[in-house]
């Protein structure tokens, strides 16, 4: 009997895929799964296509190995750094998708989108996961049920009436995938069919390795960092999520952000406060704010000493700043003799409650940062989320990087590289102020900046 990857996808990885990308997307598990209804059987149609000549195997069979498809699995989001593994991740997806849907790839994502009811982001960013996931899973399922160079082809040409079976009808109208129902497969190969012996032997050898391989998924971010350990920012003890500097900096970063709890696990209650006294924590994900251009950002409003000062930055740019606010303090340390590690506090950068999605007013210091790191190139830096102790800790931990990807994505957007800023999530840790009070919730509830290098 045949080996149904489709099913065989979904009662291996699928239950926790629906779990961690329902929370990265914000979206429903059921639109999720509905989704990869729709998109596991189309992504196995393009590649059955291409198995259907010599050519197209080969090509197929080249990317994965030339891609380091055969290494990429799920990603453990508990771990330090699983969002830069989802930048790169998504940034092998998207090279995966225009190789097997070229051209067919928009009409793909607004099929996806109308089958589950998700955005059309949302669905983009899905199959740009799924992709490179679902091609490593079959290089893998290939390579155990029958060895050589003709392995990956014997596996895909029997998944035809599968897919014909499991893709909607929405979707069967795409060129290409329509093509699939009246494809003439190859007859000279011998299948599992054929050679019952040889496909149950393989199977039997997958499945434990594969229970083997879920138990472990830690150990491929190990091996993919090696060496080559995130820094840390002086005095916070906590490791930390590094870009990916091999990847170009044009690159569009995450739509939305990762799910992922980054720095320290969630600290304990103060002693004698229960956390069930506490009101909850909402995860809600929401769309980034639009950033208005970094260039024309505006004298901050007088809320404090109400004495401005005019910064001339290296590049020409001024900036009028209030005395003893961010921008102007950050501008100042930079300029001085100090050493790298010192943190600012975001004192006009807001969420809205419980989400992570940027207060407008926010726009204008998003800008002044934006302007100093235009201006003093050589400045690295770590935007660092913290939250307050009230709702749940685990919650808030998700909450704090969820909240710090939001301040270092505005920034990619803005044009500044990728591999110049870090960020990671602390939740209720390092609180600066009494929690017990509304005013002490608010400004622990921050976002701070860390110079890690400076010019």
């Amino acid at each position: 009997m045949s080996t149904n990857l489709i099913e065989l996808f979904k009662n291996t990885i699928g239950d926790t895929l629906i779990k961690q990308t329902s929370g990265l997307l914000g979206e429903s598990a059921q639109s999720i799964s509905s989704s990869l209804g729709a998109i596991v059987p189309s992504l196995i149609g393009s590649m059955v296509l291409k198995a259907n000549s010599d050519q197209g195997v080969k090509q197929l069979r080249d990317y994965i190995s030339s891609n380091g498809l055969e290494d990429v699995t799920l990603i453990d989001s508990s771990e330090p750094g699983s969002g830069n593994q989802y930048d790169q991740l998504m940034t092998k997806g998207s090279h995966a998708l225009r190789f097997l849907l070229g051209e067919n790839e928009s009409q793909v994502i607004d099929a996806i989108s109308a089958e589950g009811g998700l955005k059309t982001s949302s669905s983009s960013s899905l199959l740009k996961m799924v992709a490179p996931l679902l091609m490593g899973f079959i290089s893998r399922v290939a390579k155990e049920n029958s060895a050589g160079a003709s392995g990956l082809k014997e596996l895909l040409l029997t998944q035809r009436e599968f897919v014909v079976s499991n893709i909607p009808v929405r979707l069967k109208s795409i060129p290409g995938i329509s093509s699939l129902e009246n494809a003439n497969m190859s007859s000279s190969i011998n299948t599992p069919e054929t050679n019952p012996q040889k496909s149950n032997s393989g199977m039997s050898k997958f499945l434990p390795w594969l229970v083997l391989l879920l138990a472990s998924l830690g150990l491929f971010y190990f091996l993919q960092k090696g060496c080559n350990a995130p820094m840390t920012p002086p005095g916070s003890g906590n490791v930390t999520t590094k870009p990916d500097t091999s990847v170009s900096t044009t690159q569009a970063p995450l739509e939305t952000p990762p799910d992922v709890a980054a720095g320290s696990q969630p600290t304990s209650p103060e002693p004698g406060k229960s956390k069930s006294d506490k009101s909850s924590t909402s995860e809600t994900t929401s769309e980034l704010v639009a950033p208005e251009h970094a260039g024309e950002a505006k004298p901050p409003r007088v809320t404090g000493t109400g004495h401005l000062k005019t910064y001339t930055l290296p590049n020409g740019s001024k900036l009028i700043l209030e005395a003893n606010h961010f921008a102007s303090q950050l501008i100042e340390y930079i300029e001085g003799n100090e050493p790298p590690g010192k943190c600012f506090a975001f004192d006009e950068v807001t969420f809205e409650s419980g989400t992570d999605k940027i207060n407008k007013s926010s726009t204008e210091q998003l800008g002044h940062l934006n302007l100093i790191l235009n201006a003093y190139p050589k400045v690295n830096i770590m935007i660092t989320g913290y939250t307050s102790d009230v709702g749940d800790a685990a919650a808030n931990l998700k909450l704090s990087v969820r909240r710090a990807f939001a301040v270092y994505n505005w920034h990619v957007n803005q044009g500044i590289p990728s591999p110049r800023l870090q960020y990671k999530g602390m939740g209720e840790s390092n609180p600066i102020a009494s929690n017990s009070t509304k005013e002490g919730q608010k400004k622990n509830e921050r976002v701070e900046v860390c110079v890690l290098k400076k010019k």
